[in-house]
Order: structure tokens, then sequence, then C-alpha cells
């Protein structure tokens, strides 16, 4: 099952306990995507995206794929579960 986890804050402990299980375990099914204080994560192996305009808000950089929202609202159909953290 392919799984998508919206990622909202780079301080929510139990989601980087999770993302860092699945890193271990070689969940290739699963992606992140980073929006809002999310895009201060910094993922490991699992394939990831961060939201551009919040990506921008916050004057960072990344070397993650960025997404606008209409890419963000494809991702989340192309998914079997969306899981917000």
């Amino acid at each position: 099952m392919k799984v998508l986890h919206i990622i909202r804050s780079n301080d929510d402990q139990l989601a980087r306990r999770i993302i860092e299980d699945m890193e271990n375990l070689n969940h290739s099914d699963h992606a992140l995507l980073m929006i809002q204080d999310g895009v201060y994560m910094r993922p490991g192996t699992l394939r990831a995206f961060a939201c551009a305009e919040d990506v921008r808000a916050r004057g960072i950089e990344t070397n993650l794929e960025l997404v606008e929202y209409d890419r963000i609202v494809e991702l989340i159909f192309e998914y079997d579960k969306v899981i917000t953290w």
C-alpha cells in the first residue's frame, strides 16, 4: 500500500520516530510531503517533497523536490493512504 505522510511540524517526535522506522525497514512505498514548518525536517532515504511556497516563505534552501499546490493535490490522489502529522 502506497502511503503519503504529510509533515506539518519539524518538532513532532512521534512522526520522526515512525519515519525513522520506515526508513530502517526500507519502505519504498512510503513518501513524505513537508508543509508549513515541516519543511525544516531533513528526511533520510524515503522519497520526499516540500511545499515550494512554504520553503520560499521561510527563506530556506532545501535539496528536496519542491512542489506547488497543484502537484500536492495530485500526490494526495496518487497514494492509497494519506497520514497527516
